[in-house]
């Protein structure tokens, strides 16, 4: 069985690396942001993912597709 869900790709801010040991300073560069997918649900579960696992995410034109890793 097939389950499905419906998302909306939100975004995420990045910032660039501080200048300096101290992690205090300016920044290098506001980083554009990006957009973003979380997926915390029991679907995950259900088709087979489990805490720890490897997976491999292949990206194509309007499709995304994780796959769990075999190893």
């Amino acid at each position: 069985m097939a389950m499905q869900r419906k998302m909306t790709v939100s975004y995420q801010n990045r910032q660039g690396r501080s200048y300096g040991s101290s992690g205090i300073g300016s920044l290098a560069r506001d980083l554009p942001t990006a957009p973003k997918l979380v997926i915390a649900n029991h679907f995950l579960k259900q088709s087979g993912f489990n805490i720890g696992d490897k997976v491999v995410v292949k990206y194509s034109l309007d499709q995304i597709i994780i796959s769990k890793l075999k190893i």
